[in-house]
């Protein structure tokens, strides 16, 4: 019995070593048999199509295509085999920039389970695509034409466009499939299926011109509208603040030159406040700084195309940080009037002070001004007129009894609450510069409300 029993265990233990022995590699040097159909010629942003049969005794097991310019896969494909047989696909032609017509190396990679490989490359002629127009589509779904321009591959659409643009750009149909294609923003650039929109930005609203290159990818504009190099952004229509403008917080010093970068056309056919500004060259959009050392919101109203200028307390807020008359005479001093009062023009309102009220400049240091143009800034009607105001708002106010000294022409008049009103009528186009002065003022309390005395009020007819 013991011998019988170890009898079998010796033929197990050869049984174990049997079954351990690894299987033999089978390895050929012979891949398979190709046969390659392709077209001879194709299109950039196309797909190629390819027919590959494929013979072998031994089991199949991948075919490789790939598309090569100047040497660089550009395109892949890895198709799974077993048998012999016909292999059909397409390998996508990627549109690409700056990639000159010519022939492209159509290379193909046949294996077998034994990793006999059999590789063949072609030559297909690749060309880019002229295109009988591009349409631009922005993110809220607008559509605009670009045609062909006399420049080979430029396609260009001039109109009335807001100050960004963020869209795509889709072909005409072209090839004999009728397919089309779609750019869009990729790593900062202009690729074929971009999924991101291209921002398109001029600066400003207006009429302005975009333009695309299907041969470089490059397009414009993308501009940036800078006001002493902060950039303006787009701000939301409130009180004072028409929409479609763009405001910046910068810091000025006094008698500085700045210059607003980033609109074409300039500034030439703005209003420019006197009391801020002095126009150096509107065209190139440099200016002379008025005011005192401060900071400063400069709002860009493209609807009436009028620079506003303010000082504020704010760095961050566009629609905060309006400043009130300090103790010392520094900050803020403003007018409210009728609705002929406002900038560039009347406001339309009557005595609101959010939307009618402007802030005086101070031109030095408790000193303040102001310039109206009589039936532009001010109504020419007997009546017409204004009240200075320590704050954007009801308050802190200038009454008859703060001057010390009162210096204006006899067409205006002032009364014991320190309206500021015409006496006669006023010549239309007359320049008139008020000057409030509280060098030697203090504030006051006159029958419970804040007030001053000792302020000196000269008016001067500019013309």
């Amino acid at each position: 019995m013991k011998n019988i029993l170890k009898s079998a265990l010796v033929v197990s233990a050869l049984l174990a070593v049997s079954c351990d022995k690894e299987p033999e590699l089978k390895v050929t040097d012979k891949g398979p048999d190709m046969k390659i159909s392709i077209p001879e010629s194709t299109l950039m942003g196309a797909s190629l199509p390819f027919e590959i049969t494929l013979n072998d005794k031994i089991p199949l097991s991948t075919l490789k295509a790939s598309l090569s310019f100047d040497g660089t896969v550009v395109s892949d494909i890895t198709i799974r085999t077993k048998e012999s047989g016909v292999y059909k696909d397409t390998l996508h032609v990627p549109f690409l920039a700056n990639v000159s017509d010519g022939q492209a190396d159509l290379k193909f990679v046949g294996q077998n389970i034994e990793f006999g490989i059999t590789e063949q490359t072609l030559q297909v002629n690749v060309s880019r695509p002229i295109f009988d127009y591009m349409t631009l589509i922005s993110n809220d779904g607008k559509e605009y034409r670009l045609d062909k321009t006399s420049e080979k591959y430029v396609y260009s659409y001039t109109g009335e466009l807001p100050a960004k643009v963020y869209s795509r750009i889709v072909s005409s149909q072209f090839g004999d499939d009728k397919r089309t294609i779609t750019f869009g923003y990729k790593n900062n650039a202009i690729a074929e299926g971009g999924t991101s929109y291209i921002p398109f930005s001029n600066g400003l609203p207006g009429t302005y011109t975009i333009t695309f290159n299907t041969l470089s990818l490059a397009s414009s504009p993308f501009v940036v509208v800078k006001v002493n190099g902060v950039e303006a952004v787009n701000m939301e229509k409130k009180d004072e603040i028409p929409a479609e403008s763009y405001g910046a917080i910068v810091e000025f010093t006094q008698g500085q030159t700045f210059t607003i970068e980033g609109h074409k056309p300039g500034f030439s056919d703005w209003t420019i406040d006197p009391d801020y500004l002095e126009a150096i060259n509107p065209v190139k959009g440099e200016f002379k700084f008025l005011p005192v050392k401060g900071t400063y919101r400069v709002v860009l109203q493209t609807s009436n195309k009028f620079i506003r200028i303010s000082p504020t307390t704010s760095t961050t807020d566009l629609t905060a940080g309006y400043p009130v008359l300090n103790d010392d005479f520094s900050g803020g001093l403003w007018i409210i009037g009728d609705e002929t009062i406002g900038k560039p023009v009347g406001s339309g309102v009557s005595w609101n002070p959010e939307i009618g009220g402007l802030c005086c400049s101070q031109i030095e240091p408790k000193k303040f001004q102001i310039t109206l143009v009589a039936g532009k800034n001010i109504g020419i009607e007997v009546g017409k007129g204004f009240k200075f105001f320590f704050q954007r708002t009801w308050g802190g106010e200038l009454r008859k009894g703060s001057y010390s000294e009162v210096n204006i022409p006899a067409e205006f008049g002032i009364t014991d609450d320190g309206n500021i009103g015409v006496a006669s009528t006023l010549a239309a186009g007359d320049t008139y510069r008020f000057i409030v002065d509280f060098t030697k003022a203090k504030k006051e309390k006159v029958d419970g409300s804040t007030s001053a005395t000792g302020v000196v009020l000269t008016c001067t007819k500019l013309k």
